[in-house]
């Protein structure tokens, strides 16, 4: 029996998407995106940083940010990837969300 990779089984919530795309969104204007969006949201910026992760883990583990020692503001090509695409998931996922119960 094959096993199934990480990034496959990888479940994200809906504001972990939301949380990553803004973080890739204001990192691609300026710096200090982790801690702009933990503050725009009322979260700390391990909780940001945390959905960042389960993202990237999700989308292949890849990283949306250059790395250092640390991640640094400057968007991977990756990054750049999921910054342009992810806004259509995140309308369609609120679209469905919008509709509510599909029974």
């Amino acid at each position: 029996m094959d096993t199934i990779p990480r990034w496959q089984a990888m479940r994200i919530s809906h504001l972990d998407l939301m949380l990553a795309w803004e973080v890739c969104s204001v990192a691609s204007r300026h710096g200090g995106a982790m801690t702009k969006v933990a503050s725009d949201y009322g979260l700390s910026p391990s909780i940001v940083q945390k959905a960042l992760g389960r993202v990237e883990v999700a989308m292949g583990g890849r990283a949306f940010f250059v790395m250092g020692k640390k991640r640094t503001s400057t968007l991977s090509p990756d990054g750049t990837r999921f910054l342009l695409k992810a806004a259509g998931l995140i309308g369609t996922w609120n679209v469905t969300l919008s509709a509510g119960t599909l029974d």
